[in-house]
């Protein structure tokens, strides 16, 4: 998006001052320095993500180096909520950001299909011919965003596969076991609560002894600092992309049947066990429904004012730290016997994925900008910061970070994520030590994260097939727009089913959902994606179908 200075005046140039504090020094560059600092608007849909609203060009923060490194500062976008319409409106009216952090599939096929955002490939031999990105960027993942995209447009977060880990040095067990066997929908238990309690871990692993545990919770009428013990808490607003997708998983639920079509999840019996049980921790009392309503920041300083007693969701959304040890039982077994899954996409493509915009006024040094951000010295600094200030290399060239070197999220540091790669953090991170606060925290990160995956019974299956892209699926724009109206609805009685006053509520809310939505047009959805399913196995085994 170009800045029009006639068409916002004076207000826009103090709104812009006031976003990039200091940036009116001068930017030091390699062999030269530049007195202009070069604004660009930078939007995303991860509306948990918080980075620093203005941006500060002091030479001590990260968005300064960054600054000092490329001549650039951002204004950031980040709607709370319906982010993918409003960025559709934009894209409709030709207004589409700088530079476009996203994770809606559907609107990266918009972006992709619309003419209006760069392929990765042309953007760079255009405007950073010797970006490492031409030379290094891993097959794999390159390969994948071309199938799903029809070109290489996006640059991805989170950056996993195996061409990407031949990159670099080998990892250390503790650290491949981390690599393959973390997740971050999970439940975790407070330890000093549970003992306080007198309960064990073992007693939180069936169904019956989680629920008896979180009635003795209650019961027992705990406080901290004088404010009573929360028995359960669920990821807040985001409790239908985490906590009920762990249940669902956690009690068996998969999207196909006994034949092996393609079924909705909603089928599954087990997934409605995963709404009864979720109903009843509500009803009960032992999560109070106002919880499905708080946002990221409410669950934080719930989780930091050290009185949950167990947690159901995305555990990288608590921002818990070692402060407590946090434990987790792995899966709980379901009454009915079902065994929990999980399944697993052997071929990541990443999480947030990033385009540029066509319209950027500044390609040249946004191209530079990417390729650094992207470079080991880059990951450095958006990871581990300024050296000898927020971290020192140990003889082993590992980053040991500084007791301020994880709280300094107001600079800039760790907190930019759509250029995360996960293979290369691992090689820049020292074994962890459990004497150390750091190390404590990455071991109690590891076991809480992989005690579900690398439970006893848990059932791991490839989830490449059951996970297809729209673009393979290829629904027309009445069957998108079915789907749209579906997972709508979907999540409208999702929410009454959960926080319905009785078991008989849940089970005709439950029905309902399953008729209303069949007359929607559920059935042709599934018949068209077991089609493509079934299609994809026979002729790949998911290898070219999968788009996620």
């Amino acid at each position: 998006m170009k800045w029009n200075v006639k068409k916002t005046g004076y207000l826009f140039l103090l709104v812009l001052t006031a976003a990039v504090n200091g940036c009116s020094q001068d930017r030091q560059g390699e062999n030269d320095t530049l007195s202009e600092v070069l604004p660009l608007t930078w939007f995303s849909d991860v509306s948990f993500w918080h980075p620093p609203e203005d941006w500060d060009c002091s030479e001590d923060t990260v968005q300064g180096v960054l600054t000092q490194k490329t001549g650039l500062t951002f204004e950031m976008e980040i709607p709370p909520e319906d982010a993918e319409t409003k960025l559709s409106w934009m894209l409709a009216n030709g207004e589409l950001p700088d530079i476009i952090s996203i994770t809606d599939e559907k609107m990266i096929d918009k972006l992709t299909a619309s003419g209006e955002v760069w392929r990765m490939d042309e953007f760079l031999e255009t405007y950073d011919p010797d970006s490492h990105l031409l030379k290094d960027f891993p097959g794999d993942i390159k390969e994948g965003l071309t199938e799903r995209d029809g070109g290489w447009y996006a640059l991805p977060s989170h950056l996993s596969s195996e061409d990407n880990r031949a990159r670099y040095a080998e990892i250390s067990t503790f650290y491949q076991e981390l690599q393959k066997y973390h997740e971050n929908n999970a439940v975790i238990i407070n330890e000093q609560l549970m003992e306080a309690s007198g309960i064990t871990l073992e007693e939180l692993k069936t169904e019956t002894g989680f629920v008896q545990a979180l009635q003795k919770v209650k019961s027992m009428g705990l406080s901290v600092n004088g404010k009573p013990v929360i028995p359960l808490l669920y990821d807040g607003n985001a409790y239908q992309e985490s906590s009920l997708p762990f249940l669902q998983m956690n009690f068996g639920a998969v999207p196909v049947n006994d034949e092996r079509h393609y079924q909705d999840i909603l089928r599954d019996p087990n997934y409605k066990h995963a709404l009864h049980f979720m109903n009843r921790t509500i009803r009960e009392g032992y999560a109070d429904m106002k919880q499905l309503t708080m946002d990221n920041s409410e669950i934080k300083k719930l989780f930091s004012e050290e009185r949950v007693f167990a947690f159901i969701g995305n555990i990288a959304n608590t921002g818990y730290d070692s402060s407590l040890c946090w434990i987790s039982p792995g899966a709980i077994y379901s009454d009915t016997g079902a065994s929990p899954v999980y399944g697993k996409n052997f071929r990541n493509l990443g999480w947030i994925q990033t385009f540029i915009s066509k319209e950027n006024p500044y390609p040249g040094e946004t191209a530079k900008f990417l390729s650094y951000v992207t470079s080991e010295e880059g990951l450095m600094l958006l990871f581990y910061g300024i050296e000898g200030k927020d971290y020192t290399l140990d003889a082993a060239g590992k980053a040991i970070r500084a007791e301020n070197g994880e709280k300094r999220e107001e600079t800039g540091l760790n907190i930019y994520w759509p250029f995360v790669n996960t293979d290369w953090s691992y090689t820049v991170m020292p074994e962890p030590d459990p004497d150390t606060r750091s190390g404590k925290s990455q071991i109690m990160t590891k076991n809480a994260g992989s005690a579900y995956v690398l439970d006893e019974r848990t059932e791991m299956y490839d989830a490449s097939l059951v996970n297809l892209s729209d673009k393979y699926l290829d629904f027309t724009d009445g069957e998108e727009e079915t789907r749209e109206n579906l997972e709508a609805y979907k999540k409208k009685l999702t929410a009454q089913i959960v926080t319905a006053p009785d078991e008989e509520s849940v089970e005709a809310l439950y029905r309902e959902m399953l008729d209303t939505m069949d007359g929607m047009g559920l059935p042709d959805i599934e018949k068209k994606t077991d089609q493509k399913m079934q299609e994809c196995s026979q002729r790949m085994q998911g290898d070219a179908c999968n788009g996620e």
